[in-house]
């Protein structure tokens, strides 16, 4: 800095004045010290002045003394301004004499101007003007021991500008290794600068710093031998501002490549010692590509020497889309040797395969690809076009059907692919054939290859007198290709006749003649080729009288045995033979004319019997009917029955069903039918009698379902039932009446049950049991006063049917409900279904619709009472067995009872409980849905070693369920010559 900026002199005569002023502060950075002394002799006054400023550091500190003594006619001024700086690290000290005599008084023998030589570091100060001189200055080093870590930056203190002047700054040579300059700051109450650093061209760097009074400008952002201008924004320039960058000793610096980009290069010039910031771009292209390149960089006051092998320019690929095919490098330099590596990407699996440029590529047809070329250059990679494409092969139909028989075709080709894909190498053939016409899946059947472009294939099991679609696929790399489509027809074979045919249809026009009539049989018969004709046999004692041929299976034989039984043989003939005949039994009546006269008296006994019989009837019911008017209001005490435990169940079964079922008949009949000490007056009110499908099964008035309606209007066939441990689980209801429908749905509706359980058919056994509540599928909605009843879907099963219903209530219009209704298809029309397990499927499927929200199952049959309680007892009963482990089926068929008159209506129904539980207990659940067959049988077949399989385990229990059954019907006198094997006999 200047004089003129760092003092203010006034002059007075005849006074003296002494000023001493002091400032003190604290850095992180190094430490300038400025002492400056400046002595002014004016005529007849002295004026001396003393300033002191002092910064304590922890880094170098650099002391400055500058003493600067001016003669002036007739007065005399002395100045003294000294800085002291206190550091714990070496200690610069630079002293700095500058005399100056003005025209008046002349130079001052004390004042003889000395100059040190400059040092490479110190050569940034500038000089002041001609009129002034300037003694450069003395630097000393002097180390001191430090005891806190160095720091990374130095700070240089300036006089403080104590007149309120703009900020200060100026830009000194750093002493630091990393760092080129320092630009210095003082005298402005502003913490926050803008710092400015160009070349003789551009901007080429813009900081914003705060709370700072030193910048330091590392070498990395400067390039050698170039001259920089420094410039602080709002600041007064103090000194020198402008540098020039020295010249590294190295003229041809190390080349590094630091970015390659589409047809341009970037190098570094790397130095030992300082990292300048020294970078060139060249452009690559044909001319250039691929060459030993020598790059000049001419800076401000020297020259520097780059040597690089550029790149090619960016390659440019192609691909011809054939198998096999090769990879083209459109624009390839003359000079480039390095590889081209090719990296296509299989869209479809996303796998990657590597090629050059010299190999035959064979990629897989009908499959896109993303291919890039990559040139490697100083451990960089310079990227090709990016090629997408997908191989369309041209097939060609050459096959051959060769042979064929009734059940086989045999088809041979070669695979001609076409100009596109002729070099392809399949990995195997296959054929399919599917019936031309049909939904049905094909068998895919794998080919013989011949050689690697020829297969031959047989294709058998084929039905006769078909004609199949076949087509012929070959694989590579597990992907299928259809290389071939043709279509052929099977040879005709003899009629084949199904298994479970029809038994033809017997009539007997008189009593020794028989017709046959066979024409429902044709659905049950597979001509394979023509139609032909029929012939039927008919053998009494070794006579065979036959019949045919005929177009039409229907055959009349006459003059026949009486009573005899002939063996029947019926065939079906095309021109390729007969078929497997179907064989039956017909029967010949007896001799009527012999034995009217017998049946008449005989008819005339029997009528006389039976009017007895039903006299006798008749008066046992007017008992009975008397008896019931007499039953008292409290029943006799129920017998003592204990429960049975899961594991006891088969021998209380054995127990019970033996001597005939007689202590299963004792419980039964043990429990009354009827509790009479709960009412049933709403049920027997006049107005309420034609809502009964049967007089003698109402509902209790303590338990029955009442509908909103109020008034005398609220009353339904319906009661709440009991669960295992859950009041109100189920509401047994009789089959709704024409006359009931609209009540049945508005009970569902105010009880908000989501499943109807049906153990009925509408109809049976010519009677009705129950009025069609729902739509059928040709009407899909039907309207019972408020409700509206709409069906989405039928599912029809062996024993059940499902239907998914929507109901609707037209004073909620807002609001929709789904109701599932499973109807049992299955209960025989007289007794109980044979399979127990039967109602264990039932029971499953109902329980898979259950919803936690929704409210009881509604169950009925017709009356409500018989299957309806055996469906109930099994399901509770089944959640007794899971929770306890025992059953008490005794105790609650009685609570059914008490909850609803004739619950279990019959022994057969107690009885088939029992069997149900058993079913349960000692098979579970063992149906399987058809898509997990597969995944459960081959975790029943298993084995642990010795131990067996869980499907032998599973078929060791069936013998053991089946000895309890009796079977004293099959084994009886009369019947045992009718058994093939004596323990292969019916069950009862």
């Amino acid at each position: 800095m200047t004089s003129n900026d760092k003092e203010n002199t006034h002059n007075h005569i005849g006074s003296t004045s002494n000023q001493k002023e002091t400032q003190t502060s604290t850095s992180i950075l190094p430490t300038r010290t400025n002492i400056q002394q400046q002595n002014t002799d004016t005529t007849g006054s002295t004026s001396k002045q003393k300033e002191t400023q002092t910064i304590t550091s922890t880094l170098p500190t650099r002391t400055t003394i500058q003493q600067r003594n001016t003669d002036t006619t007739g007065s005399a001024s002395k100045q003294k301004e000294t800085q002291t700086s206190t550091s714990i690290l070496p200690t610069r000290t630079t002293i700095q004499q500058q005399n100056t005599d003005t025209a008046e008084t002349g130079p001052s023998p004390s004042h003889t101007p000395t100059q040190t030589p400059l040092s490479p570091d110190q050569e940034t100060q500038p000089r002041t003007s001609n009129d002034t001189i300037t003694s450069p200055p003395i630097t000393t080093i002097t180390p001191l021991t430090s005891t806190q870590p160095p720091s990374t930056l130095h700070t240089f203190t300036s006089i403080t500008d104590t007149t309120g002047s703009p900020c200060q700054y100026s830009v000194l040579k750093s002493m630091k290794e990393k760092e080129a300059h320092v630009v210095n700051i003082n005298g402005s109450k502003n913490q926050n600068y803008t710092i400015s650093i160009k070349d003789k061209h551009n901007e080429i760097r813009a900081e914003q710093i705060s709370n700072q009074t030193a910048f330091e400008i590392p070498f990395e952002w400067l390039k050698p031998c170039t001259v920089y201008t420094v410039s602080v924004d709002d600041c007064k320039l103090s000194g020198n501002n402008t540098f020039t960058s020295s010249k590294n000793g190295e003229t041809v610096p190390k080349t590094v490549v630091s970015s390659v980009t589409d047809n341009k290069v970037c190098l570094n010039g790397v130095f030992t010692g300082i990292q300048w910031n020294l970078t060139e771009c060249v452009n690559i292209t044909e001319q250039n590509s691929c060459v030993s390149s020598t790059h000049t960089v001419v800076l401000d006051t020297c020259t520097y020497t780059m040597n690089v092998d550029l790149p090619p320019v960016k390659p440019l690929i192609n691909f011809n889309e054939t198998i096999p095919s090769q990879f083209e490098w459109m624009n390839k330099p003359a000079r480039c040797n390095a590889t081209l590596i090719i990296n296509c990407t299989n869209n479809e699996n996303k796998s990657s395969t590597i090629h050059d440029l010299n190999t035959p590529v064979s990629l897989l047809p009908d499959t896109e690809y993303n291919c890039t070329g990559e040139y490697p250059y100083e451990k960089q990679h310079i990227k090709s076009n990016e090629l997408s494409f997908q191989i369309k092969c041209d097939w060609r139909n050459n096959g051959q059907f060769q042979q064929r028989s009734n059940s086989s075709l045999k088809i041979s080709w070669n695979s001609l692919e076409g100009d596109k894909c002729s070099g392809i190498k399949w990995d195997s053939y296959s054929v399919s054939c599917k019936i031309r016409g049909s939904d049905g899946s094909s068998d895919r059947v794998n080919c013989t290859k011949l050689s690697g472009t020829s297969a031959v294939c047989n294709i058998t099991r084929l039905t006769p007198y078909k004609k199949y679609d076949c087509n012929i696929t070959g694989t590579v790399n597990q992907k299928y290709y259809r290389i071939y489509t043709g279509n052929n027809a099977t040879l005709s074979d003899k009629p084949s006749i199904k298994p479970e045919t029809k038994v033809p249809k017997i009539i007997h026009p008189s009593h020794n003649s028989l017709e046959i009539n066979c024409e429902k049989m044709k659905k049950d018969l597979v001509w394979n080729g023509g139609e032909g004709t029929f012939t039927a046999e008919i053998t009494y004692n070794g006579e065979t009288i036959t019949a045919g041929p005929e177009d039409k299976c229907f055959f009349t034989f006459s003059d026949l045995y009486y009573l005899a039984t002939y063996d029947v043989k019926i065939t079906a003939v095309n021109k390729e033979g007969d078929s497997a005949f179907i064989t039956y039994k017909a029967n010949t009546l007896y001799n009527d004319k012999a034995v009217v006269g017998f049946l008449v008296f005989l008819i005339i006994v029997t009528s006389v019997a039976l009017l007895f019989v039903l006299f006798k009837i008749y008066l046992l019911k007017r008992k009975r009917t008397a008896e019931d008017e007499e039953i008292p209001l409290t029943p006799e005490p129920l017998r003592r029955v204990e429960p049975i435990y899961a594991d006891g169940l088969v021998e209380a079964y054995k127990t019970k069903i033996a001597d005939e079922s007689r202590l299963f008949m004792d419980e039964f009949q043990s429990i009354p039918r009827i509790f009479s000490n709960y009412t049933i007056k709403e049920a027997k009110k006049q107005e309420n009698q034609s809502k009964n499908r049967y007089v003698d099964i109402l509902p209790y008035d303590y338990n029955r379902v009442t509908l909103s309606a109020g008034g005398e209007d609220d009353y339904i066939n319906a009661s709440f039932i009991e669960g295992y441990q859950e009041p109100k689980k189920y509401i047994a209801a009789q089959g709704p009446k024409d006359e009931t429908v609209c009540d049945f749905w508005q009970m569902v509706w105010e009880q908000k049950s989501s499943i109807i359980v049906m153990v009925t058919r509408c109809e049976e056994g010519n009677k009705i049991k129950c009025a069609q509540y729902w739509p059928s599928l040709d009407r899909e909605t039907e309207i019972f006063d408020d409700f509206v009843v709409k069906i989405r879907s039928e599912q029809h099963c062996p024993d059940y049917i499902i239907r998914h219903l929507i109901l609707n209530n037209k004073r909620e219009k807002a609001s929709e409900r789904e109701v599932t209704h499973i109807q049992f298809i299955s209960w025989p029309d007289h007794g109980v279904p044979g399979d127990p397990s039967l109602l264990l499927k039932l029971r499953r499927r109902v329980n898979s619709f259950k919803n936690f929200f929704s409210g009881p199952i509604v169950i009925h049959c017709s009356a409500g009472v018989g299957r309806t309680g055996t469906y109930i007892g099994i399901d509770a009963m089944i959640e007794s067995l899971e929770a306890e482990g025992r059953v008490d089926i005794y105790g609650y068929v009685a609570k059914l009872r008490r909850q609803r008159c004739l619950m279990v209506q019959v022994e057969a129904q107690y009885i088939l409980i029992h069997t149900a539980l058993i079913e349960y207990t000692m098979f579970g659940e063992t149906e399987v849905s058809l898509s997990e067959f597969h995944s459960v049988l081959n975790t029943l077949r298993q084995k642990d070693g010795s131990d067996p399989s869980l499907l032998e385990m599973e078929f060791q229990k069936l013998p053991k369920f089946k000895k309890w059954r009796t079977i004293n019907t099959g084994s009886s006198e009369d019947n045992k010559k009718k058994n093939r094997y004596s323990d292969v006999i019916p069950c009862q």
